[in-house]
């Protein structure tokens, strides 16, 4: 009877290991053990997260991706924090070893915060990861580079009106507020930089622009926002946020020259307050 029941209670033998030969296999047998141990986030909000946070080991971001917004948003998290970026052929591949429900459901994006127990897998993963450590320029999204640009040329923007512009519409307002925080380097441009500033709770309204094509930009701006409850503004069009952002050249008649674009913008401090702030915190909770 004590024989059968040591019978009934011996543990399973642990499961044996895929012989590993391309980095696939590698991928797919590091998913497994890192599951294991809770160690797999997905999704790109949550993956992001964890790069910025410095606990992503290896992100694995699937090629059939077609969002260019969405690979560049991890690519240059990745470039910052230097962390290997492995590319996968297939979402629904990713989706179902990174352990998505079936059916499966695909996913562009994996990080890989604890690997658990090394095998195999782990060591091949390992043994070729310096082929994917980020070499990419640095993130330039939304002219953030260009931005840098015209400060390094010293183009100086045009010394502020006296009498403040009467505001009555919401653009206006924007625009006013833009202005005054560009007095007080309160304005931060482009996805990267502004993401990090909504996640360090310094963002105190966002300005997204609704000619923006690019669906996951959006939603991770949103997402993010919703989450720190900041407020989103939408602004019709990505040149015009570009130029009050201070995205441009300033000539000598004052006339904004060279404008560059920008999707999404952050004021982290508002400076003088002013007609435009007033509209504008007024008509916020719309």
């Amino acid at each position: 009877m004590a024989e059968q029941l040591e019978e009934e209670t011996m543990a399973p033998e642990p499961e044996k290991e895929e012989e590993v030969t391309d980095m696939n296999g590698a991928v797919r047998g590091v998913l497994k053990r890192a599951l294991q141990v809770d160690g797999v986030i997905r999704g790109l909000h949550e993956v992001a997260k964890h790069i910025e946070a410095c606990k992503a080991q290896v992100v694995f971001l699937a090629e059939s991706c077609n969002e260019a917004t969405y690979k560049k948003l991890i690519q240059g998290l990745c470039l910052e924090k230097n962390v290997p970026v492995v590319d996968v052929p297939d979402n629904k591949s990713l989706g179902e070893w990174a352990g998505d429900p079936s059916p499966v459901v695909g996913t562009s994006c994996v990080a890989v915060v604890d690997f658990g127990e090394e095998g195999e897998a782990y060591n091949y993963l390992m043994k070729n990861l310096s082929k994917y450590l980020p070499d990419l320029p640095a993130l330039d999204v939304n002219s953030q580079a260009m931005a840098e640009q015209l400060e390094e040329e010293e183009t100086m923007a045009p010394e502020p009106e006296k009498e403040e512009e009467a505001v009555t519409d919401m653009n206006g307002a924007v625009r006013g507020v833009l202005k005054r925080a560009l007095q007080v380097d309160g304005v931060i441009r482009g996805l990267h930089e502004v993401a990090k500033h909504i996640e360090a709770c310094k963002a105190q309204v966002v300005f997204l622009a609704e000619s923006c094509n690019e669906a996951t930009y959006k939603k991770l701006i949103q997402g993010l926002c919703l989450e720190k409850n900041v407020p989103v503004v939408d602004v019709p069009d990505n040149k015009s946020l570009g130029e009050w952002a201070g995205l441009c050249k300033i000539d000598k008649d004052g006339l904004p020259r060279k404008v560059v674009g920008t999707s999404c913008v952050a004021v982290v401090d508002f400076g003088e307050e002013g007609e435009a702030y007033n509209y504008l915190m007024k008509n916020l909770s719309k």
